[in-house]
């Protein structure tokens, strides 16, 4: 080596390897941390590509870690955390809808309950109020809240352009000639 770069086929130490007589060592610790970690984000739903990329370490890592019998074990365990904690939220969110209704219910009516336990006559405002909440959010008929935006991007000639620049013309005049919009 003259420049400090290898020739053609020398071969380099592979930097993964523990030098000849010098003895490799592992940090438990650290390796059960690494182990947790990719479990967690296993749990949560990630690939194991994800995860990868997320710890800095390689897919297989992350395989050998998750199909070990100990990963194996985490993960059921972890798993069953994760859904006895969703089975008890969703009792209580079952427990207080009914709740919710039996309110809504008596509020479309004339009457309903105060919090402080008063019959109270419900105004037109409150009823159509109630009623749109329930059109909107219980019934699943809301608008989204939540915008997927993709972008395409493309290049066009100036012939090209010139031409969508004359369709949008052409619509305009076309729905000007229609009286759209023009309130």
């Amino acid at each position: 080596m003259s420049n400090g770069a290898p020739f053609y086929g020398e071969r380099l130490p592979d930097g993964r390897r523990s030098l000849p007589g010098e003895r490799k060592t592992y940090d438990p610790k650290k390796l059960w941390e690494s182990n947790h970690e990719i479990l967690n984000l296993k749990v949560l739903g990630l690939t194991n590509e994800n995860v990868a990329e997320i710890l800095n370490v390689t897919p297989a890592t992350v395989s050998n870690t998750v199909n070990s019998t100990l990963g194996k074990d985490k993960l059921a365990m972890m798993r069953g955390s994760r859904d006895a904690d969703t089975w008890d939220a969703a009792k209580e969110i079952a427990e207080a809808s009914k709740e919710c209704l039996r309110f809504l219910r008596d509020a479309m009516g004339d009457r309903y309950e105060d919090v402080e336990g008063n019959i109270v006559q419900a105004s037109v405002n409150a009823k159509i109020t109630i009623a749109k909440h329930i059109l909107n959010d219980l019934s699943g008929l809301k608008a989204p809240t939540r915008l997927d935006a993709r972008v395409l991007n493309t290049h066009l000639s100036l012939e090209e352009i010139e031409e969508l620049r004359e369709a949008g013309r052409s619509a305009t005049r076309e729905l000007d000639g229609k009286g759209v919009g023009a309130e």
